[in-house]
């Protein structure tokens, strides 16, 4: 089951080390993203070389698509991944 987290959540995880990976399309990610992001297409996610047991927070454009890429990497075992709810469109608010 996905876990949504909050920005205010999502800010905590980051600052202890989190990876954030942005499954928006490279044009979008080039003019804004999170600092620290690594942009991977949602169907490269196979390719993904973390540890199993790092923290993990998706974020796409709204919250809806990293719904799916996070249980997706779930299914690959990587045990620590949440979904940014609302997406990127909330965070840079």
């Amino acid at each position: 089951m996905t876990k949504n987290i909050s920005n205010l959540e999502a800010s905590k995880l980051i600052k202890n080390g989190a990876k954030i990976l942005d499954i928006r399309d490279a044009e979008d990610f080039n003019k804004s993203h999170i600092p620290g992001a690594i942009n991977i297409n949602i169907n490269n996610l196979d390719n993904l070389r973390l540890d199993k047991f790092e923290t993990i927070i998706v974020v796409c454009y709204s919250g809806v698509t990293s719904v799916a890429a996070t249980e997706y990497l779930r299914e690959l075992g990587y045990r620590n991944v949440f979904n940014l709810k609302n997406g990127y469109d909330n965070w840079k608010k």
